[in-house]
């Protein structure tokens, strides 16, 4: 993972496309690994100890997630 072994991965989950979501729940982002090209991109989240315990992607390839630490709904589009 992008964060290393400090970044906690938690809340992984797949799109239809295959891309891989997975939170840093230590650092307070969410990572995407593209199968295809085999490269992460890194989002951060624009809140801090947001907690992301649960997380789906869209038909239309949003990120929804709820953060447990902040009790706020997000989206990365």
């Amino acid at each position: 993972m992008p964060a290393g072994a400090n970044g906690g991965p938690y809340a992984v989950t797949v799109d239809g496309t295959g891309r891989v979501f997975a939170n840093e729940i230590q650092t307070d982002t969410v990572a995407m690994l593209d199968p295809k090209t085999e490269q992460f991109q890194v989002f951060k989240l624009p809140s801090r100890n947001v907690g992301i315990r649960k997380a789906i992607v869209d038909a239309q390839g949003r990120y929804w997630y709820m953060g447990s630490h902040n009790g706020r709904l997000g989206v990365i589009e």
